[in-house]
């Protein structure tokens, strides 16, 4: 028996994620305690002169630009700790490329600017050919950090917060390690996975000493 899909309601869970991904966008120019002031200003010129004013702000060159932040103090504590060998450092800045604004994603990146193009979870072998390595390499690497609680994969059937499904398999990278929105717009589906992951770690498993990072958004 055939699957039928409703692709009404594919576009309309595509839509709620296109608007969730463009309000986190907008979280990360503006705080709550901003926008209550730029209510206030605006309130106090039209009390003055009776006018109706809007704030218009300057298109930045970089709004449209995608990042991470790497959580410095964490990073600096798991290198001093010895906690993670270099080819998994290496990697983990590599991957940094493909995260996913709010979700912590890994996503296929494209290098032109396409919003009729569905977003791709990326693959292990998507990510190795992007990055010019044999998957055979990165797969156990991959596996090695996902052991460590740096990265987390989820299978088949996973939905982030906005409702979009996931056909297959997702990796996530830790969002107290390299996050790619403000701490306050994590997407609370990759929080809830992450939740008590390098908390009272061990970095070998015969050692007594337990570690906890200087730094928790969740």
């Amino acid at each position: 028996m055939k699957k039928t899909v409703d692709f009404s309601e594919v576009e309309k869970n595509a839509r709620k994620r296109d608007l969730e991904i463009e309000r986190k966008k907008h979280e990360n120019h503006y705080t709550k305690e901003q926008e209550q002031g730029l209510g206030q200003a605006l309130e106090t010129l039209q009390s003055l002169t009776g006018a109706e004013y809007y704030v218009g702000r300057k298109r930045d060159p970089f709004a449209q630009v995608e990042f991470s932040q790497i959580i410095q103090a964490n990073v600096r504590y798991l290198i001093k700790i010895g906690y993670l060998t270099n080819a998994e450092r290496s990697l983990l800045f590599d991957l940094s490329c493909f995260i996913e604004i709010g979700t912590n994603v890994l996503v296929e990146k494209e290098d032109t600017s396409n919003n009729e193009r569905a977003i791709e979870n990326a693959s292990v072998s998507y990510l190795a050919e992007q990055l010019g390595r044999k998957r055979q390499n990165i797969s156990p690497l991959m596996n090695s950090l996902k052991a460590k609680g740096i990265l987390s994969c989820a299978e088949t059937g996973f939905s982030d917060e906005t409702g979009r499904t996931c056909t297959k398999r997702t990796w996530l990278v830790n969002p107290n390690i390299i996050c790619s929105s403000r701490k306050t717009s994590i997407d609370r589906v990759t929080k809830h996975i992450f939740k008590g992951t390098l908390k009272n770690f061990k970095v070998r498993e015969d050692s007594k000493e337990v570690h906890n990072l200087p730094i928790y958004f969740f």
